[in-house]
């Protein structure tokens, strides 16, 4: 057996149970049975009853448009502030830094309360932008993490090229830093979604 199919073969039983409960739940969705433990026929009668209820595809759309805002934000936000922390070496980088890896390890139960008493207190209305803020709160600091790791493997060179080469800080970052990011802003995308 290669190293390569040694890699594969687990690899492909871990993404096998991951996506083979979401996989049962759809092919159950077309199951007739009110019940799912035997098949009845095959029916679209589950799926009509779930579009039909306007509330909640009116829910989903807003769950939809909620994630793709939060993962917007955060692919323009977290490599600015990866590249400030890492390019500059701004005075607080440090701190900045271990409180982002803090925010990560508080369960997001807490923090979703936490945000719920102080918009209760400053008399914030609960709705889209509240949600908005409170999930920017939970995915910036792994989004600026990952464009952070990334940033360390690339050499500040090529940043310092960039300013001898007469660019400037925002030319410099999306001609050279930004293709370099693509890769983790991807990842943020994909994680912050």
């Amino acid at each position: 057996m290669t190293k390569h199919l040694k890699i594969q073969i687990p690899l492909m039983l871990v993404i096998a149970v991951l996506y083979l409960p979401m996989v049962t739940m759809i092919i159950h969705g077309f199951n007739a049975a009110p019940r799912g433990m035997h098949w009845q026929g095959a029916t679209l009668g589950w799926y009509r009853a779930v579009f039909a209820d306007k509330a909640l595809v009116q829910s989903a759309w807003h769950s939809v448009t909620l994630a793709f805002c939060v993962a917007a934000c955060n692919v323009v936000i977290a490599p600015c502030i990866a590249c400030a922390g890492h390019l500059y070496r701004l005075p607080g980088h440090e701190f900045s830094h271990r409180s982002m890896l803090v925010a990560m390890t508080f369960p997001d139960i807490v923090l979703g309360i936490s945000f719920l008493i102080a918009f209760h207190f400053l008399h914030w209305p609960l709705g889209f932008t509240a949600l908005f803020i409170g999930h920017l709160a939970l995915t910036v600091p792994v989004s600026v993490l990952l464009n952070s790791h990334q940033l360390k493997r690339t050499p500040p060179q090529l940043w310092h090229a960039t300013q001898d080469l007469g660019a400037s800080d925002a030319q410099g970052f999306l001609w050279v830093v930004a293709p370099l990011l693509k890769p983790s802003m991807v990842a943020t995308a994909l994680i912050s979604w």
